[in-house]
């Protein structure tokens, strides 16, 4: 089926040096045509595919108070329920009378800091999850007592050991996602401490749950009891919602359901953007679903109103629809390998998994096992639920990524529509994408396909090589790299015309499904010569982004040849000059962990995440958490799966050996990475003196497209009921009044002061590589006729015929960003103008420059390769 309906001839017409980015699709669009009817119809199925997800989604719930209606009724209900408790309480105390049984435990709650306002949310909760589950009246009071005497006891606890109670539940949400379990190790590990007290019976629950049922009951109208006849003639009183509750929750599930697209592409192109929600899909309501800028605060929002308006964000808005108006087609070819896989459960590298891992069974001489052997079962077994978890949620994903590829597969072309994030990154606002995992990633070509030409054969022959990455060959030469190519194309070709025969060789390259596509592609080639029309995407890609942006505004020459910003004859690894700092500082640590680590091999891989998020924010911490989720739970699930007998780092699966490295790793960035660190330490400087005038940090980027950050803290009163990981925004409407300061703009005028420092280099590096990508697609259309992208951040995907042409352009960007101005002084300036007493803000200085000359970046043969 072929696009008829955006004619795009007068493109190739325009000789080079013209302006065509000014040219908007709506102009060729012809509305009733056969495809803009047809792209109706889809869109119609992805609001109905939304609607099912979200059905499905709901059907499998057993806690419906944390989100939605049955959220915002509780919200609403819990300030009468807390002065109705506290009413109650009174009315009980001023009566002479014999205390009813549940008073002394209520008198000790409302003693805990806004224990009313504890007892109404967590009844309310209680009571909505019950009806969630079908309970009865009985359980319900059981539950609503049994959660009254856990805070209690959580209460007691830290009254008697403050440490310990933080110790206690810190442990508990780390080791146990289910209540019981939680609540079990809790007091186990309070009672070895030598914290013991009585607990409840069941009936004293009851007592408990009782009254304050009562309360909400009275107070509320949300639930109600009624009795349910059973077949045999018995009744059984349930706990229900009122005809009003009820009413709401369904309403708003109702709408929910329909707003939930199940975003997919198009089978025509996107509308332009031309204003924040003008963009994207056909149907009217469903482009009101999508916002040029994702999660835009209020006072980004009118900033960009306001630059839209007056032309200030021409170029960012052509950037944005020219890359959204590539047309795409599916690789059959790797569909079939991908849905071959699929079925035959083969276990690739990040490749989802179909079958679920067999739970074990209890052991036969389980009553003679000690509490540890049991422990270790228990975890163990643990350990597999969590994993056939993550197993479901990629079969979900398969599922729904087979169908869309398939569905796509019909048609000749189809387009991703796209949107920006606050900094201004692009992203593809549909699911299925080329921003996916690498089998998703593999099933994109370029619809409008070239001749592959000598120079485009050879980009294609560096990309088989990269992708293979057998004996680490895209760390070498390029010429060792065609070499390798050489070397091995009677292989290559195999692998282009038989996956399934060759699935052992293909499946250890670095990038499976990428690198069979450059196979088949290859293979094409040789068989076609240089005529072929070839629609492979070759990614270009940065040497660690955020320590060539660092380099780049430092003039680093130091750094900027560690990422490939000078002209050198060998191509420069930043990611193994971090890792051999890490061997020796291993080895002059001569301790077991530093030896268990030069055993294991501290290679490239291990340090490289690192190594790349460390320009962008992340520190020791969160180094230590990559590591455990890159390498140490890839190692459990080996286990898991029989690969491999034992996890390497012992029975903690490497969570020591984790943080262990990560600080090794910090170390060595920090040494190595100088100038990236003194710029970051720049950027909180400036977000510290924004938000000493209570100030959320905001800048523009070269090309005019406005960054708010968007960190404000939360005014609302926050009650946290121990162990169950649920927080509300508590209304008080009679007890505390909460004045809300405003900006003009509308948003909440109450700075978090330590994200908007903490965020400030992350996002202001992603805003600069977000200008760097749209200057290069700017200029790539209009000097180069280079059309049809394939962009992913610091990633310039082309076809190989366009290859020359982005190598050039991507490196004149990135000179024109950094030659044209000084990041820091701009950004320096710009916060000056921003606060409203500069001269009283303590700015840091600008940063000393070095002697880079960036020119050196336009001979560089790998900066961007």
């Amino acid at each position: 089926m072929t696009n008829d309906v955006w004619a795009v001839q007068e493109l190739e017409e325009l000789p080079t040096g013209t302006q065509p980015h000014a040219l908007s699709s709506l102009e060729f669009r012809t509305k009733l045509s056969p495809g803009v009817i047809g792209e109706l119809e889809h869109e119609k199925y992805m609001v109905s595919m939304g609607r099912q997800r979200f059905l499905d989604r709901q059907a499998k719930k057993t806690v419906i108070s944390e989100e939605g209606a049955p959220r915002s009724i509780i919200d609403d209900a819990v300030s009468v329920v807390t002065e109705a408790i506290k009413a109650k309480h009174a009315d009980e105390i001023g009566a002479h009378k014999r205390p009813m049984a549940w008073m002394n435990v209520w008198t000790e709650l409302l003693a805990l800091p806004r224990g009313a306002e504890l007892m109404a949310l967590a009844g309310l909760t209680q009571m909505m999850d019950a009806v969630a589950t079908g309970k009865t009246l009985n359980s319900t009071l059981v539950l609503l007592g049994k959660g009254f005497e856990l805070e209690l006891w959580s209460a007691r606890l830290r009254e008697f050991d403050a440490k310990l109670h933080k110790r206690i539940e810190d442990k508990v949400r780390r080791d146990h996602f289910s209540l019981r379990y939680r609540i079990k190790a809790a007091k186990t590990i309070a009672g070895k401490e030598g914290f013991k007290i009585a607990g409840m019976t069941p009936s004293d629950h009851v007592k408990l749950g009782a009254p304050v049922m009562s309360v909400i009951l009275a107070n509320t109208d949300i639930f109600e009891i009624w009795d349910k006849h059973k077949a045999d003639g018995k009744t059984v009183r349930k706990v229900g919602l009122t005809d009003q509750a009820s009413g709401l929750i369904a309403n708003y599930e109702f709408t929910q359901s329909w707003m939930t697209p199940y975003w997919q592409p198009m089978i025509v192109p996107p509308n332009d953007w031309a204003h924040i929600n003008t963009g994207a899909y056909l149907d009217s309501a469903l482009s009101l679903q999508t916002q040029l800028v994702k999660h835009a605060n209020k006072q980004q929002v009118k900033l960009l109103n306001h630059r839209i308006a007056n032309g200030e964000m021409k170029d960012v808005l052509d950037a944005v629809n020219l890359i959204q108006r590539t047309p795409y087609k599916i690789n059959q070819y790797i569909l079939d390998a991908v849905s071959w896989a699929w079925a035959d459960n083969k276990m690739l590298k990040k490749f989802p998994q179909r079958e679920k891992v067999q739970l074990p069974e209890r052991p036969a001489d389980w009553d003679d096992m000690d509490n540890v052997q049991r422990k270790g079962w228990i975890i163990d077994r643990r350990k597999i639920n969590e994993r056939n978890r993550e197993i479901d949620g990629g079969v979900s994903f398969m599922k729904w990524d087979l169908e869309t590829a398939n569905f796509l597969a019909d048609y000749d072309e189809f387009w991703v529509p796209c949107n920006m994030d606050f900094r201004g990154r692009i992203y593809p606002i549909s699911t299925f994408s080329y921003h996916r995992d690498s089998h998703v990633k593999a099933m994109f070509l370029f619809a409008r396909a070239k001749p592959i030409g000598v120079e485009g054969f050879k980009y294609l022959a560096l990309k088989v090589a990269d992708l293979g990455d057998f004996d680490k060959i895209s760390k070498k030469p390029i010429a060792d790299r065609l070499q390798w190519v050489i070397d091995n194309e009677e292989q290559i070709c195999k692998v282009g015309i038989d996956f399934e025969g060759t699935y052992d060789y293909w499946s250890q390259a670095d990038k499976p499904f990428e690198f069979l596509a450059a196979c088949h592609e290859y293979n094409n080639a040789v068989l076609e010569g240089p005529g072929y029309l070839c629609g492979l995407p070759i990614g270009l890609d940065g040497s660690n982004s955020a320590a060539q942006h660092y380099s780049a505004a430092a003039r680093s020459a130091e750094e900027g040849r560690m990422v490939n910003l000078t002209t050198e004859d060998q191509p420069q690894d930043i990611y193994q000059v971090i890792a051999d700092h890490v061997i020796k500082s291993c080895q002059r640590a001569k301790d077991p962990m530093g030896d268990q680590w030069l055993q294991f091999g501290i290679t490239r891989s291990i340090v490289k995440r690192q190594t790349m998020t460390f320009g962008y924010g992340s520190a020791a911490y969160g180094f230590a958490q990559q590591i455990q989720d890159d390498l140490m739970r890839p190692l459990a699930n080996d286990v898991l799966k029989g690969l491999l007998p034992a996890h390497p780092f012992g029975e903690d699966e490497g969570y020591l050996a984790s943080h262990y490295m990560a600080k090794k790793v910090w170390a060595a960035v920090n040494d190595v990475i100088f100038k990236a660190a003194e710029g970051m330490e720049f950027f909180k400087q400036l977000a510290n003196a924004c938000s000493k005038e209570n100030k959320l940090m905001a800048w523009s980027t070269p090309l005019g497209f406005p960054v708010v950050q968007r960190y404000e803290t939360n005014v609302g009163k926050k009650i946290k009921l121990y162990l169950h990981d649920r927080e509300t925004h508590v209304r008080k409407r009679t007890q505390v009044t909460v004045v809300e300061k405003r900006t003009q703009g509308g948003s909440l005028d109450k700075v978090d002061k330590r994200k908007n420092r903490s965020s400030a280099s992350p996002n202001v590096i992603h805003s600069m590589d977000a200008c760097h990508l749209q200057m290069t697609v700017l200029n790539c259309i209009d000097n180069y006729r280079v059309r049809d992208f394939f962009l992913i951040h610091d990633s310039f995907g082309v076809m190989p015929a366009d290859c020359p042409a982005m190598y050039t352009a991507v490196r004149q960007s990135f000179v024109e960003l950094y030659s044209s101005t000084c990041l820091y002084t701009m950004l320096r300036n710009q916060v000056e103008d921003y606060l409203d007493a500069p001269d009283k803000a303590e700015l840091p200085e600008i940063p000393a420059k070095g002697d880079l000359d960036l020119n050196q970046v336009l001979t560089s043969q790998y900066c961007f390769l």
